[in-house]
């Protein structure tokens, strides 16, 4: 029987998972020569990957982090040729953020060590046991939004 104490709660829990993913993460990039990245900048190459040209907000939604964190990391993806900036044709105010050539085949093979990464880090897990875990995350991804708790 487990104990209840702080090592156990799901929060705690949550947090030694995500530095844990992140050691792992930085592990596998830098034995594939991959430059490290911190995780906005990981989550935006992949939603970029996955649909390119996304406008800024969206990109701070989906990763649940402020706009003013995610224009300070798209600022330095930018100056590192990773990402470029496009006017959106429907509101001029607003930007969409495009995946460079270069960054566009680099998303590919991070993709690649992310999903095999992943696979890894759950084994052990059945199919419905990482769903049911994908959907305690959603809820609690949600609540955060909710109570307006986005990261820094």
């Amino acid at each position: 029987m487990r104990m209840h104490t702080t090592a156990h709660t799901l929060g705690f829990g949550i947090f030694q998972a995500y530095y844990g993913v992140s050691r792992r993460l930085r592990k596998i990039f830098a034995d594939n020569g991959i430059e490290e990245m911190g995780p906005t900048e990981l989550g935006i190459l992949l939603l970029l990957a996955e649909r390119d040209g996304r406008r800024m907000t969206e990109i701070a939604d989906l990763l649940n982090v402020q706009k003013s964190t995610l224009t300070g990391v798209i600022d330095r993806m930018v100056r590192d040729a990773h990402v470029e900036r496009r006017a959106d044709e429907s509101d001029r105010r607003a930007h969409r953020i495009y995946l460079t050539l270069e960054a566009r085949y680099r998303a590919k093979s991070v993709s690649v060590l992310v999903e095999k990464t992943y696979a890894e880090l759950s084994a052990g897990l059945t199919p419905e046991e990482i769903e049911t875990a994908a959907k305690a995350l959603d809820v609690i991804n949600e609540n955060c939004t909710r109570l307006g708790q986005s990261s820094p």
